[in-house]
């Protein structure tokens, strides 16, 4: 299936994030130095879909909630999500262009990003213990 999308599956690292609603989702995507200048880019799987996301051709770029940040000394890049909801669950597919095929990327990890719903429990819960009554 990715053969026909122009993806390139490398030997790639799968993480697991877990992140409640309403906060910040981070994540690190490592790349090789024969990758460093390639240009980054950020898929996500949906019902059998692979949609762009977010990418960039330099070390930084931001899509409404979406930003990436390349730190090409130390090989790596980070993907910041703010304010998620739900629906930003799913897979995300961390790449770099492959520049020895037309539209083709190479794609070095992937990340299960898992949205968990707070209730209003644990929201006062949550401010009781952090914040109590004085």
């Amino acid at each position: 299936m990715l053969e026909d999308t122009g993806l390139v599956l490398m030997a790639s690292a799968s993480k697991t994030l877990r992140v409640n609603s309403g906060e910040t989702a981070d994540f690190i995507c490592e790349y090789t130095k024969h990758q460093q200048y390639s240009r980054i880019i950020i898929f996500k799987t949906r019902n059998y879909i692979i949609e762009e996301v977010i990418s960039t051709t330099n070390t930084r770029a931001q899509k409404k909630r979406f930003s990436i940040s390349d730190i090409k000394h130390k090989n790596i890049f980070t993907v910041r999500i703010t304010a998620v909801t739900p629906d930003d669950g799913g897979v995300y597919l961390c790449g770099v262009w492959d520049y020895s095929y037309l539209y083709s990327h190479s794609i070095i990890s992937t990340v299960h990003l898992h949205i968990i719903r707070r209730t209003i429990q644990q929201i006062k819960l949550h401010k009781a213990f952090y914040y109590p009554r004085r």
